[in-house]
């Protein structure tokens, strides 16, 4: 019989082998493992830094840009510029009252300083005005020291001046707002403004030729005695004394008034008559653009 067609039997592997490979062959993997940790970590590690970086850019650097943001109240980050006068003493921070009558020489002007309070130039500066009624504002040309300007670190050129005038055309509370923008570092500042103009009416009282005032209750009666009122068409009284500004001239000031019709009234210490020139009450209309003023003149004063 030939050998060819026959295998001999193969070795079955050794349990006790196998199980060595298997430990080895694990302990390497362990091995792998315990040196590739170690390096992921010192990646994370090292890339950690750039991803901060990278996260961080775009962001705003501290400098408020929102339009709405007043000095009064920033709302975070490190300002630029300072405004003053700003808002820090109340918002809208109030430029003042203008009374009737109204006209392009009877205005309010003032001035606001901006100063450099960074450790770096700041440049591209613009100044503009808005609000609701911003027609009674203005800046007069030759007045706006700051647009175009870069104002650096040193004392003598961190600052300029805006010089904002007031000028309303009629009575009312107006409201605006003054914006500086700066274009380096970039940023919107702004002050909220608000200035009244005011309609008011002037009493005065003087005594006729040869009229004389009686004594009451043992007093001289005067004119500082007497009171003069105002009521509007809603039927709302004002009343004021009448005080002594020479001359023999006593008046009694009514401010600030709204556009109405008034009627003006005198009033005698109890006790006492008298009659004016014009007669009391005395109809009077205010409108919206100029003051008025009424004189009376006692003619006769008695004591029932």
């Amino acid at each position: 019989m030939s050998d060819l067609g026959h295998r001999p039997p193969q070795a079955k592997p050794n349990s006790h082998t196998s199980s060595k490979a298997n430990v080895h062959s694990h302990l390497k993997k362990v091995q792998v493992k315990r040196r590739t940790a170690p390096r992921i970590w010192m990646a994370l590690a090292c890339a950690l830094p750039l991803l901060i970086v990278l996260a961080s850019c775009g962001k705003d650097s501290g400098t408020p840009t929102d339009p709405s943001l007043t000095l009064g109240a920033p709302a975070g980050g490190t300002r630029a510029i300072s405004i003053s006068p700003d808002n820090t003493a109340g918002d809208p921070y109030d430029i003042g009252a203008v009374t009737a009558p109204f006209s392009a020489t009877n205005t309010i002007v003032q001035t606001f300083k901006v100063t450099n309070i960074s450790t770096k130039v700041t440049s591209g500066i613009a100044v503009s005005l808005s609000g609701t009624g911003v027609a009674a504002y203005s800046i007069a040309p030759g007045d706006d020291g700051c647009t175009g300007r870069s104002l650096g670190t040193a004392l003598k050129n961190n600052s300029c001046t805006v010089k904002v005038t007031f000028d309303p055309s009629a009575s009312g509370t107006f409201l605006a707002t003054l914006q500086i923008t700066l274009a380096q570092p970039k940023g919107i500042y702004t002050v909220n403004l608000t200035g009244t103009g005011e309609l008011f009416l002037t009493v005065t009282l003087r005594l006729g030729s040869g009229v004389s005032l009686p004594t009451l209750s043992g007093a001289q009666v005067a004119l500082s005695d007497f009171s003069a009122s105002v009521t509007n068409s809603a039927g709302s009284v004002k009343t004021k004394a009448f005080t002594d500004v020479g001359n023999g001239i006593f008046q009694a000031k009514f401010s600030p008034l709204a556009p109405d019709s008034y009627q003006v009234n005198i009033t005698a210490p109890t006790g006492m008559s008298f009659t004016t020139t014009p007669s009391i009450p005395l109809a009077v209309t205010l409108t919206g653009d100029h003051a008025s003023q009424s004189d009376f003149t006692v003619t006769a004063a008695s004591v029932p």
